[in-house]
């Protein structure tokens, strides 16, 4: 099983920053619907990247999955990042945040392609 080598410091501090914006305002805007909602969709947020990972990405493996499947998990929280501060936050903000978010998957590339060799 080799080392992720493709996983700097750079990559996992944007990510996990990334992350956090997801589950904030990912939660947030469910969470406008209802607060069960909310809370099932933090839950979600926090849990799939928690739970699945690809052998030799991390240190800890919970779930083991291709690395599409966490590609495919990393999209959907960069996605969710990008577009749900533009459901609770203010125009300047939100376009500040997406931007911030697609420089961070672009920084996220090489990663993404090692996982999905996986």
């Amino acid at each position: 099983m080799t080392e992720q080598p493709a996983d700097t410091a750079l990559r996992a501090g944007t990510r996990f920053a990334t992350e956090l914006l997801a589950w904030g305002t990912g939660a947030w805007a469910a969470g406008r619907t209802s607060v069960l909602l909310g809370a099932l969709t933090l839950v979600v947020l926090v849990g799939a990247p928690a739970l699945f990972n690809v052998p030799g990405d991390k240190n800890v493996t919970g779930v083991a999955v291709p690395g599409a499947v966490r590609v495919a998990i990393e999209v959907g929280l960069y996605g969710v990042a990008a577009t749900a501060p533009w459901l609770v936050l203010g125009r300047p903000v939100s376009a500040v945040l997406t931007l911030l978010v697609c420089v961070a998957a672009g920084i996220q590339v090489t990663r993404w392609r090692w996982l999905a060799s996986r």
